[in-house]
């Protein structure tokens, strides 16, 4: 009777602890299904954020570079106007006219680079000990200065001769 009673007892406590056990690890599960979903969401969230960084970026890249396209565009309009000027000044004029001006602005060009490079020379010079990191600048600067007036100047040249031929 004992034993019976025993196996009756058992029979009705087993099925619940296999219950209680399943109810456990299901919990277990939906806990973990939560976190990894809430991992997911968060990665998520941080990729967004990142894409719209540089969506943003990119807008404001092409902004700049197409502000730079227009400022080019205005320069090269500007120039293209100021030799249409010269030419129509220049149509009557005669050949000895026509060559002062051709030379004048090279004169300017050659004139006051040599009177920059002989400025930035008298001051390194004189100074009582330049470093070299200054006299570094000064010459980068000199040499940007100078490329920047020859290339305006007989720049335009080259390539106005390989559009005429």
């Amino acid at each position: 009777m004992f034993i019976g009673g025993l196996i009756g007892l058992l029979g009705s406590v087993l099925p619940e602890g296999i219950g209680i056990v399943k109810s456990v690890v299901n919990h277990k599960q939906e806990i973990d299904l939560l976190k990894a979903t809430a991992s997911i969401e968060a990665n998520k969230s941080a990729s967004q954020e990142r894409i719209a960084g540089i969506q943003s970026e990119t807008h404001l890249r092409q902004m700049e570079s197409d502000q730079a396209i227009a400022q080019l565009a205005a320069e090269q309009k500007s120039t293209s106007s100021a030799q249409r000027h010269d030419k129509s000044v220049l149509a009557g004029a005669s050949q000895w006219v026509v060559n002062i001006a051709a030379v004048i602005r090279p004169m300017l060009a050659i004139v006051a680079a040599t009177l920059f490079v002989y400025i930035v020379g008298v001051t390194v010079w004189t100074s009582a000990t330049p470093t070299i990191a200054v006299q570094s600048l000064i010459a980068l600067g000199v040499m940007d200065i100078i490329a920047a007036v020859f290339t305006f100047y007989f720049g335009r040249r080259s390539i106005e001769k390989l559009k005429g031929a």
